[in-house]
């Protein structure tokens, strides 16, 4: 009885009017016409990937980049890797490449120091390029060691690229080089910091004990 009862039901359920017909099918209609814009996302123009070039990049390629000659940056942020295992001076060098090292100038906008002067000499404004190259005192720091690598046989010329990204040869010398610079500028950050003095001698002496300890890559 139950399965006569339903099957009338369906048969009765099935006889559809005219008017529900045509209304069924224009929804199929409707539904068909829309559904390729649901399952298909409308065609876009293809756009291409723009390559944001970081500020201090910029700034340094507008410094020492010429037609003929562009600074190879992939290089000159691998350099540390290939010539120290020491993180501090990897450190350092990342954020003289990166504009990020504070100096006074920075420090004084910020009111954490008095002075916007460099340290060693407080006469001339304390920039990155100030403080690692154009301060008369790191002058003669740099004049210093390039006498005591003259003594190894070694010469070098250390301007301000050099100083600033290193020598991009991978020869052994400039690897050995390459890490004098790093622990350089290092050193003379941290003396700037504790306002201590810019002595060749100790800089060399601590160099001779990181290289016996293999403090740098080979």
């Amino acid at each position: 009885m139950i399965r006569a009862a339903l099957a009338g039901y369906s048969s009765t359920s099935e006889t559809i009017s005219p008017e529900m017909k045509r209304l069924k099918e224009s929804v199929k209609e409707h539904q068909a016409n829309a559904l390729p814009a649901i399952v298909s996302p409308p065609k876009t123009k293809s756009v291409s990937k723009i390559s944001i070039i970081p500020t201090a990049q910029k700034k340094y390629n507008e410094a020492f980049s010429t037609h003929t000659s562009m600074l190879d940056w992939e290089k000159i942020y691998l350099l540390p890797f290939k010539t120290t295992l020491d993180t501090k001076l990897r450190e350092c060098q990342y954020k003289i490449l990166n504009r990020i090292l504070y100096t006074n100038k920075t420090l004084f906008k910020f009111k954490k120091v008095d002075c916007p002067l460099l340290g060693f000499y407080e006469k001339e404004l304390e920039t990155i390029e100030h403080l690692f190259f154009h301060c008369t005192k790191v002058c003669m720091f740099w004049d210093d060691l390039k006498v005591v690598l003259n003594s190894l046989n070694i010469t070098i010329r250390f301007d301000v690229k050099d100083v600033r990204f290193g020598i991009l040869d991978t020869d052994n010398i400039s690897i050995l080089v390459n890490y004098i610079l790093l622990e350089s500028k290092y050193f003379i950050y941290c003396c700037k910091l504790n306002k201590g003095s810019l002595c060749i001698r100790l800089l060399v002496d601590k160099c001779k004990k990181n290289v016996s300890n293999q403090a740098f890559y080979r």
